[in-house]
């Protein structure tokens, strides 16, 4: 009979041994630890109280911490930055001047590509013009649109010449195939 206890007691002391483990799956992004100003101050304070030999490593491991985390804090105590000890930013300082430079730099692409725009409409509004003094003119009106066309089309693209003249780009297309085929 105790035999056959025995194997119980077994399987319920690892029941009770993994029940209690921590759940051994590692998180997929490591997360950098940040620690509260309030927080430093509170662990410097509590390092400077321990006079007992062993008291300080006792304290860092309770909390996590290491002897650098503790070197780092109280140098800032030291060097009077204790107000507010928050870690500094990570990564590259940035630099004004290069800064300044790329903004003048997509100010000044910006400033072309809007004098570009502004002179595809000038463009639009002076083939629009010259449409409009020929509308008085019924015999004639199609030649003199489809000439505006072609003088306009190079500059801002047959598209837009022939929507701002109200002419079908088909009609244009055709109209500019030789008689013969026609």
């Amino acid at each position: 009979m105790n035999q056959e206890i025995q194997p119980l007691f077994e399987v319920d002391a690892m029941k009770v041994a993994v029940g209690n483990t921590p759940d051994p799956e590692v998180a997929t992004l490591p997360k950098r630890r940040q620690f509260s100003a309030a927080y430093k101050r509170r662990i410097v304070r509590e390092a400077n109280a321990c006079n007992v030999l062993g008291e300080t490593g006792a304290l860092l491991r309770r909390e996590g911490l290491y002897s650098s985390h503790l070197t780092h804090w109280r140098r800032k105590v030291e060097t009077g930055e204790n107000a507010a000890p928050v870690p500094r930013p990570r990564g590259p300082k940035p630099d004004l001047a290069k800064a300044e430079s790329r903004r003048n730099e997509a100010l000044k692409r910006e400033v072309t590509r809007l004098r570009q725009k502004l002179g595809r409409a000038e463009q639009i509004i002076e083939a629009q013009k010259k449409t409009v003094r020929t509308a008085g003119l019924a015999h004639g009106r199609g030649a003199h649109v489809m000439n505006t066309a072609r003088e306009v089309a190079p500059r801002i693209g047959i598209g837009v010449a022939c929507l701002a003249l109200g002419v079908a780009r088909a009609t244009f297309y055709r109209a500019q195939r030789p008689a013969s085929v026609q």
